[in-house]
C-alpha cells in the first residue's frame, strides 16, 4: 500500500502522523462535494461549507512570518465568506516558531487542544482475544451501513454522512485500497465502526466510535485493535491517531504515547 516507516525519530513521528492526516483528508476532498483541501505555500488544511471545525481548519503551518502574512487575508476569506469560525492547529512542527503570537495578533483565541499519539507495534498483541464480529466493509449495502453508523454516532449533517460515503465508495474494496473500514457487530446489531488509513508509512486510525447504549463495553478497544493487529501482520510498526481528551485514558492503556500536543485557536467570522 505505501513504503513502510520502519526505523523514526519522534519529529519524524510528528510529521508521518500529521502527513497521514492530511492526505487522509485530501483523499476524503476528491471525492466529497463541500470540501475542499488547499495548499498555499506550505500552509495546508480543509474548508467546507459543512459548519464542523473538523472540516474548517488548517492543519500544517510550515512557512515563514511574511508568507504567512501574504496568504493571510486569503485564507480567512475562504472561512468568513461562508461565515464559518477559522480553526488553526499548531503542532510541535509548527513554523514559523513565533506562530502562537500572530494568531493572537489577527484575533484568534485559544479553543482546544487535542494530543497526536503513536503506538508502536511492539505494543500491538498477537493474538487478543476479541468479543466483537468484526468484518471488513467489502460492498456497497455495507458501506451504507458504515455511513449511517458515522452519522449517528457523530451527530453530522446529512453532506457529511454522504461525503464520507462517497469516499468509502470511491476508494473501492480490494486489498490494494489504502482506506480499510470496519464494522462491529453484537450479535447481528451493528454497534462500533473505525477506519484505517495506510499513507506515509504509517497506519492512521480514524471515526473510531460506538452508538448510544453500546458504550463502557470495551468495543471502541476492540474496534481499534482489530484493525492494528492486521497491520501489524501486514508489516507496520507505527500506528497514528488524534485523540480527543475523553478518549485519551483508553490509548494510554492501548500503550499509545503522545508525540505532540495540538493547540487550537479560533477566529469567528
Amino acid at each position: 500500500m505505501t513504503d513502510i516507516l520502519v526505523e523514526s525519530t519522534p519529529s519524524e513521528m510528528i510529521e508521518a502522523n500529521q502527513r497521514n492526516l492530511l492526505n487522509f483528508f485530501l483523499m476524503t476532498s476528491k471525492s466529497s462535494k463541500g470540501i475542499y483541501y488547499f495548499d498555499q505555500n506550505g500552509i495546508e488544511g480543509l474548508n467546507s461549507f459543512i459548519p464542523v471545525s473538523i472540516l474548517n481548519r488548517i492543519i500544517k503551518t510550515n512557512t515563514t512570518a511574511k508568507n504567512l502574512e501574504d496568504k493571510f487575508d486569503y485564507i480567512k476569506k475562504m472561512y468568513h465568506d461562508k461565515n464559518i469560525p477559522m480553526y488553526w492547529e499548531i503542532w510541535s512542527n509548527s513554523l514559523p516558531s513565533n506562530i502562537r503570537e500572530i494568531l493572537q495578533e489577527y484575533g484568534f483565541k485559544y479553543d482546544s487542544e487535542f494530543p497526536a499519539m503513536v503506538l508502536e507495534h511492539t505494543q500491538i498483541p498477537e493474538n487478543k482475544s476479541i468479543s466483537l464480529n468484526i468484518k471488513k466493509v467489502d460492498n456497497e449495502d455495507e458501506a451504507i451501513i458504515l455511513a449511517d453508523l458515522f452519522s449517528e454516532i457523530y451527530g453530522v449533517p446529512e453532506p457529511a454522512r454522504d461525503g464520507f460515503l462517497n469516499t468509502v465508495l470511491s476508494t473501492g474494496f480490494d486489498i490494494n485500497s489504502k482506506l480499510v473500514n470496519y464494522i462491529g457487530y453484537e450479535d447481528e446489531k451493528p454497534v462500533c465502526i473505525s477506519s484505517v488509513y495506510y499513507d506515509s508509512g504509517v497506519v492512521g486510525i480514524y471515526n473510531v466510535g460506538t452508538i448510544e447504549g453500546y458504550n463502557r463495553k470495551g468495543y471502541g478497544t476492540e474496534i481499534t485493535l482489530f484493525p492494528l493487529m492486521e497491520a501489524k501482520e501486514n508489516g507496520y510498526k507505527y500506528m497514528m491517531l488524534q485523540s480527543s481528551e475523553q478518549g485519551l485514558k483508553v490509548y494510554h492503556r492501548m500503550g499509545f504515547k503522545v508525540l505532540s500536543r495540538v493547540e487550537t485557536f479560533k477566529l469567528e467570522p
